[in-house]
């Protein structure tokens, strides 16, 4: 019975395996049927692309030759253009002449400064153009006369705007300011000068840099120094004669010549103003008021005050004046005009960085403000040497002025020292220069009044019979009283001269 399963079971495997087969072969004939189509259709693509590529090989051997004319053609073609371009741009050199002349010759006030300076620059190129490729010819020429011609016309307009606007600063203006800045007690803001009007110095400025940049001349510059040189000195003399009308009259030193005694006093005849004439300037105008409430001091004007009781007897009166020497400075007047030379200054300055190129402005500059100095220098001379003579005849009390103008002066001197920097040595040194001729005069007077003092002959042998105080000591006292606002000055002088011995005498006194 075992036997008989088993052999079952091997037919019915058998069955199966046959079954397989048959199906396995049936599905291989269907995928070699596959493989000969996919083949066939393989040959048939091939053929298509093997076709397709010679058809493309053919075309391109027709289309490259084509392709390759054209793209020659293309340059050609853009090579004409250019040719044609740079010969029009040529061309318009030759005849940049005729082209420009009217305009070159009328002027940039007729057709104005920024197409005459565009037409400068055309000029410009052409005569670049012409010494490059066409030397010694009369195109060259032409157009270089007519550079030079347009240089000059534009030289001529710089001068004619700085000629035209430019004005002196108006005294009260420069009054004004100076008044505003002792109201905001020494503030250092900008100083603020209407000079020439916004648009005049942007074409100052556009012509100045074409000039120095494409014309390569600072001829120009000469003329920007005389003219505002001028204006600053106008400036300065235009507020010395409005102080001096409007105080009535120019106030001068006197001094009588000289007595046995010390106490040669200032003096005052009935043409010399007083307080009272400045006091009524200040009235007139609120700013003039601040400065002269600023610098009221002032040893030319001095009243002679006693400082003892009632009924004491004053000498030097003015009944026993006699010929008097008078000094042209007037203190105040100088005082306020050395305030108004620093304004100025800063605001030229502030001009000139509007104006002209950075690597020209100190050269500039510093030749702008020279005749500025020399005038208040030269005065502050002649106040020096007024002063010597008084000390030559022990005239001590004439050289009080020297004292307002030195404080005043060593004020304001880090302000110029700031404002003179890049300048000259002798251009800086100016101010120093006369501080130290100011300061000795004062330092030479202390010494000869306390030497005069001590050596005075009648101090003891002229004694007043009446028992009132001794002329000596009354010139002492009125000195001394005049100088008492000025101790610190004083000092510095007495030490910066090297006066070490008679410093504590004179303080002693």
């Amino acid at each position: 019975m075992a036997d008989l399963s088993n052999m079952e079971d091997i037919a019915l495997r058998k069955t199966e395996i046959n079954s397989k087969l048959e199906k396995e072969m049936s599905n291989l004939s269907l995928l070699r049927d596959a493989l000969k189509k996919s083949n066939t259709n393989t040959e048939n693509m091939l053929g298509i692309l093997t076709s397709f590529e010679g058809r493309l090989r053919r075309l391109e051997q027709t289309i490259v030759p084509v392709y390759n004319e054209t793209e020659n053609l293309r340059r050609r073609q853009e090579n004409i253009d250019k040719t044609m371009t740079t010969l029009d741009h040529v061309l318009g050199y030759y005849h940049i002449s005729q082209e420009a002349e009217m305009m070159i010759k009328d002027g940039p006030e007729m057709h104005g400064l920024d197409r005459y300076l565009q037409q400068m620059d055309k000029i410009l190129e052409a005569l670049n153009y012409f010494k490059k490729h066409n030397q010694n010819t009369v195109e060259l020429r032409d157009v270089a006369a007519l550079f030079e011609q347009g240089k000059d016309c534009l030289h001529a307009e710089f001068q004619t705007l700085l000629a035209r606007h430019g004005r002196p600063v108006p005294p009260v203006c420069i009054l004004d300011l100076i008044g505003s800045d002792e109201e905001l007690q020494g503030d250092t803001s900008e100083t603020q000068m209407e000079h020439l009007p916004e648009k005049v110095i942007e074409d100052l400025s556009d012509i100045s840099k074409w000039l120095i940049t494409n014309g390569n001349t600072t001829d120009f510059l000469k003329n920007y120094i005389t003219m505002r040189s001028s204006m600053l000195i106008k400036s300065l003399n235009g507020l010395k004669e409005h102080l001096k009308s409007a105080s009535g009259t120019s106030v001068t030193l006197t001094a009588p010549h000289s007595s046995p005694a010390l106490g040669q006093k200032f003096n005052r005849n009935k043409d010399t103003p007083g307080r009272k004439s400045i006091k009524k300037f200040a009235r007139t105008n609120s700013r003039s008021n601040s400065i002269q409430r600023h610098f009221s001091k002032k040893a030319s004007t001095a009243l002679l005050k006693s400082p003892f009781e009632a009924g004491h007897r004053r000498t030097g009166s003015a009944a026993e004046m006699i010929k008097e020497e008078q000094c042209d400075v007037d203190i105040d007047v100088y005082i306020t005009e050395l305030t108004a030379l620093l304004k100025l200054m800063q605001s030229e300055l502030q001009l000139l960085v509007q104006i002209v190129p950075e690597k020209f402005q100190r050269s500039v500059y510093d030749n702008i403000v020279q005749p500025g100095l020399d005038s208040v220098v030269n005065e502050g001379e002649t106040l020096a040497a007024y002063s010597r003579k008084s000390i030559g005849r022990h005239e001590f009390s004439s050289v009080l002025s020297i004292f307002p103008v030195v404080k005043h002066l060593r004020s304001i001197k880090p302000e110029f020292d700031r404002n003179l920097e890049g300048c000259q040595a002798p251009t800086r040194a100016k101010l120093a220069s006369l501080l130290s001729t100011l300061g000795s005069t004062g330092a030479k007077a202390l010494e000869e009044f306390i030497d005069n003092i001590k050596n005075d002959p009648d101090k003891a042998s002229n004694m007043p019979r009446d028992g009132t105080v001794h002329e000596l000591t009354n010139h002492t006292m009125v000195f001394m009283e005049q100088l008492q606002d000025y101790v610190e000055t004083a000092g510095a002088m007495l030490l910066m001269h090297g006066k070490f011995y008679n410093l504590r005498v004179f303080f002693i006194l």
